[in-house]
């Protein structure tokens, strides 16, 4: 019976995808311009041989220490397209990384509305959970997610670590 929900965010949370320097290091790499607007929906921004992309260790650390339980559903929800699950799973094989779930937007909702959407579903679905803990590198991300499940799941505990970028 699941218990524990765990929610990790990925770019900026658990990996450093170099969403902020993206630009000038592809650049510097390829000789080329980086020309597609966002980086969400670019599977060029996601290329391990362009990018020396690095777990963000204190995330990292608190995803090892819940490795293991089968009363927690550890869950990676990111704002990354479907379109990129490939270029997401490789990077999740490469650092050994293993969820429950691996949920990415389909494309047609902003990352917040998508998250939110996201975590109702599995209250639903798992409604045996207790407590919900998210690692977030949005501040107002965690926030309104904080305030969404007190004020509509007020029987669960909810712990956030903002991952700071």
């Amino acid at each position: 019976m699941i218990k524990k929900l765990l929610i990790f965010d990925f770019d900026g949370t658990l990996i450093d995808t170099k969403w902020n320097t993206l630009k000038q290091l592809y650049k510097e790499k390829t000789g080329v311009e980086w020309k597609i607007v966002g980086f969400r929906r670019n599977p060029e921004s996601l290329r391990d041989d362009l990018f020396d992309f690095q777990l963000i260790n204190e995330t990292y650390q608190d995803y090892l220490s819940y490795k293991g339980g089968n009363d927690n559903l550890k869950v990676l929800l990111t704002g990354r397209q479907e379109t990129l699950r490939p270029q997401v799973e490789h990077l999740l094989n490469k650092f050994d990384l293993k969820f429950d779930k691996v949920l990415l937007n389909p494309g047609f909702l902003d990352t917040f509305a998508f998250k939110l959407r996201e975590i109702n579903k599995l209250i639903k679905e798992y409604d045996s959970i207790e407590e919900i803990e998210i690692w977030e590198d949005r501040v107002d991300h965690l926030i309104k997610f904080k305030e969404h499940i007190y004020l509509h799941h007020p029987t669960k505990i909810i712990k956030d670590n903002f991952v700071k970028r």
